[in-house]
């Protein structure tokens, strides 16, 4: 799949009306956020954000973590705004069972899912017409033998990963890892679901058509995990039902977030 470069609306020439990009029940957009941004840019999105989204960004310790999660609260809002037509720091979120977010304003007639993930200095912002999950991890050496985390994997998955050359085990691990907790957060199960108690795919290739979800309490075929490509260094995963949708991987860089901020609020000489 290729990236995308970012576009949630177009400014239609007459009245400067935004209209949301066109999605379909087969489609999954997969934003992925930059979150290592300039000052300027973290004050901007700041500006967007709730008073409980102020409050927990006050709570972190560390400004670093404070940045990240400041970008990526502010990407969402203004990914969600051209979907919906409504101004980012308008949009009101609420939680589903389990505690999965779910957005609680835009048109009575708009059906929209969407999911996040972060990991270090990357963000994804999964956006579709259906429950989806997405999951994104940074691919780092694992303590001793990665197979001691063979406890948290399906049987099924047990036997692929011993058959996996120990130079791509934790490699193949983090893949397996981010299409079962894709999975998870499709189902919208949370930890109430163990990890073990289905199968996806411990290999370390990259599933281009998708990998179906064995679960013995589901038809198999009702779910079905496809891999990304984010970015060097990291691996990801998004979960959808069935087998007949298409991902659309865009990217949502510092700049073209600039830019959007600047057509949303009418500030592009203020950042």
């Amino acid at each position: 799949m290729k990236d995308q470069r970012f576009s949630t609306h177009e400014n239609d020439s007459a009245g400067g009306q935004r209209t949301p990009p066109e999605t379909s029940p087969h489609e999954v957009d997969v934003w992925v956020v930059e979150l290592d941004v300039d000052a300027r840019l973290q004050a901007a999105l700041e500006g967007l954000l709730s008073a409980e989204e102020h409050e927990r960004a006050d709570r972190f310790q560390f400004a670093q973590h404070r940045r990240r999660f400041i970008v990526r609260r502010g990407s969402l809002r203004l990914i969600l705004a051209g979907y919906v037509g409504m101004a980012p720091a308008a949009l009101r979120f609420t939680e589903g069972p389990q505690g999965k977010p779910v957005l609680a304003s835009g048109p009575p007639d708009e059906v929209l899912a969407f999911n996040t993930s972060h990991s270090d200095e990357l963000g994804l912002v999964a956006v579709s017409r259906h429950d989806l999950g997405v999951d994104v991890e940074r691919v780092a050496p694992v303590d001793g033998d990665p197979l001691v985390a063979r406890t948290h994997l399906h049987r099924d998955e047990q036997a692929e990963m011993d058959q996996t050359s120990q130079a791509l085990r934790a490699y193949s691990f983090f893949r397996c890892w981010v299409r079962k907790e894709a999975y998870i957060k499709a189902r919208g199960k949370g930890l109430t679901m163990g990890l073990d108690a289905f199968s996806v795919s411990a290999s370390a290739a990259v599933g281009a058509v998708g990998w179906p979800v064995a679960d013995g309490r589901n038809p198999w075929a009702d779910w079905w995990v496809r891999d990304l490509d984010p970015s060097p260094g990291y691996v990801a995963a998004v979960a959808a039902g069935g087998p007949s949708w298409q991902v659309r991987q865009k990217v949502f860089s510092p700049s073209e977030v600039e830019a959007c901020y600047g057509r949303w609020c009418n500030l592009a000489g203020v950042i």
